[in-house]
């Protein structure tokens, strides 16, 4: 109705079918933010154990406000439609003058974690389990904040203090990661042999891209016709970026680079084109959290600076990216919402934190920084994975997580997250690498033709 003010928010619970079920359920926090859960992560669960490994406690799924099935959804359908980044600004510009209504205020991480015991007392559970990932940890932090009585337990997955700041970041982290990957293979035999000097190769190819970018021939979505799109140095750069969201990333992207230097540039068709069923990222709520809570705490100058001190895949990445690269301050001085400061979460909860060791935006040093406001945590980090680890980790992580809800207090057994990564054969690996290429969680379109 118009003038309508209040907020719906879309709630999903997957009952457990164990003989005795325990009275917390797991609270599922998604990341992004504004990722959308009600839809894609739904068709993938029959069971809770499917998702979190756990069989005798429900699973609770909602879509956070401003997201998804929840009203409004602060979507930026403006934003999408665009294939020339330099016309993003004024796209965004557009997208927040349809949503001027919306008092964009409300829509901010503190809000999102008082939702979480609204969502709680109105399904009527005494206490919960928490299960964040990526950005949902650093909303799961804010719901802990204060000893929440109510909250048993939470594991956090790729952790967001809210001390951290993934964009003043976002250039030293990619290079972490790639200098991390680049070591981890020349300490493999097999990997050294058949993907030698691969951090300067990798630097060759960028350069060459920055000098003259390269053509590939993509379908047009509308005919079918091919149509040339650049790969720039930025796009590929960005499309590696994208690889470490994919469980079997680091595993394939030695031999995704060696494809991407001999110039089979058909490997990225998957990374341009549009994700299925629309984007999997509330834009305008993902613009909302990130130009109030982490844009006025770093600028274009800090960002700049220590750009110039990393590589030239890193530099190029955060140069193109348009959400978390350099030109994200043009997006937020046109989203144009007012600051949230941030401030450190101290809490008693029980808390297992765990990071990828190739982590490319939330490094294990994230882990660290949480680890000092909770007093009843543990830290663990993943040696063969890159982002959302527990769920990268396949059975692993459901193992990591069944024991640390069963027993929140003791440390779990986690000897499987120790295992060392094991790089797929060329052969295998190749076929591989396009297809690991995700969707990510910051879902403006890398190139897109018309």
């Amino acid at each position: 109705m118009p003038g309508d003010t209040r907020i719906r928010l879309a709630v999903a619970v997957v009952k457990s079918k164990a003989a005795t079920v325990k009275p917390d359920p797991i609270v599922y926090l998604a990341g992004g933010p504004g990722e959308k859960v009600l839809g894609p992560t739904l068709r993938q669960i029959k069971r809770p154990q499917a998702f979190t490994g756990v069989r005798d406690r429900d699973l609770v799924l909602f879509d956070q406000r401003g997201v998804g099935f929840s009203r409004p959804a602060l979507e930026c359908p403006e934003l999408l439609a665009v294939t020339d980044l330099a016309a993003a600004p004024a796209a965004v510009a557009r997208c927040r003058e349809r949503l001027s209504r919306t008092e964009l205020r409300r829509y901010t991480t503190r809000q999102n974690a008082k939702d979480v015991d609204v969502v709680r007392r109105a399904l009527g559970y005494r206490r919960i389990n928490l299960l964040g990932n990526s950005y949902g940890t650093d909303l799961g932090l804010e719901v802990m904040r204060g000893d929440a009585a109510w909250v048993r337990s939470a594991l956090l997955s790729s952790p967001v203090p809210p001390q951290s700041n993934f964009i003043a970041d976002a250039g030293p982290s990619f290079q972490r990661a790639l200098d991390a990957l680049f070591a981890a293979c020349r300490a493999d035999a097999a990997c050294d042999t058949a993907h030698p000097d691969l951090a300067a190769r990798l630097d060759a190819l960028i350069a060459r891209l920055t000098a003259q970018p390269a053509s590939l021939n993509v379908p047009d979505p509308a005919s079918g016709q091919p149509v040339a799109v650049p790969i720039t140095a930025g796009l590929v750069a960005t499309a590696l970026y994208q690889l470490f969201y994919a469980p079997a990333g680091p595993a394939v992207f030695p031999a995704l680079v060696e494809k991407l230097v001999a110039g089979r540039f058909e490997v990225l068709v998957e990374a341009l084109e549009a994700p299925p069923g629309g984007s999997p990222i509330s834009l305008g709520m993902q613009l909302s959290v990130m130009c109030a809570e982490l844009i006025p705490r770093t600028s274009r100058e800090e960002v700049t600076a220590r750009t110039q001190a990393i590589g030239l895949t890193a530099q190029a990445f955060v140069g193109f990216n348009p959400i978390i690269g350099i030109r994200v301050f043009d997006l937020c001085d046109a989203f144009a919402v007012p600051p949230r400061a941030a401030r450190p979460v101290r809490s008693s909860v029980p808390a297992l934190v765990v990071a990828g060791r190739f982590d490319q935006i939330t490094p294990p040093s994230y882990g660290r920084v949480a680890l000092r406001g909770l007093s009843r945590g543990r830290l663990v980090v993943a040696r063969s994975v890159a982002h959302s680890p527990v769920f990268s980790l396949g059975k692993c992580g459901a193992r990591v997580m069944r024991r640390f809800f069963a027993a929140p207090g003791r440390a779990p057994k986690a000897r499987c997250v120790k295992r060392p990564i094991r790089f797929l054969e060329p052969e295998a690996s190749a076929a591989r690498a396009s297809r690991a290429l995700p969707s990510s969680p910051f879902a403006f379109p890398l190139s897109r033709p018309h």
